[in-house]
């Protein structure tokens, strides 16, 4: 039953499934490729926001350097600074759970 006919089909079969295979990883490549140039232009578009002159020279650790020094030994025991980093990354996180699913969430 294994003759040249059942042979040459499978020869067949098998280069079709590997061109299909190779169109995917194409598509899939090109996706990603499309998809990094979006975000570089969204990047490109953020940089491009300049900050508000009632932000610039001010920070935090200038407002509480200036407390004295019981209120850095309390903010340091308390972690203040890695609870508004906390905070903050579940603000952005929030944003770009909106952005991705365009509101629905």
């Amino acid at each position: 039953m294994g003759g040249w006919l059942q042979q040459w089909k499978d020869w067949v079969v098998q280069q079709l499934e590997q061109w299909w295979n190779d169109v995917e990883e194409f598509a899939h490549e090109r996706s990603l490729d499309v998809f990094d140039a979006l975000l570089s232009c969204v990047d490109f578009v953020v940089n491009q926001i300049p900050v508000p002159a009632f932000i610039e020279g001010h920070s935090i650790g200038n407002y509480l350097g200036s407390a004295g020094p019981t209120i850095g030994w309390i903010a340091t025991e308390l972690r203040v600074a890695e609870g508004l980093g906390f905070i903050g990354a579940a603000y952005a996180f929030r944003l770009l759970r909106k952005i991705v699913t365009v509101g629905f969430w």
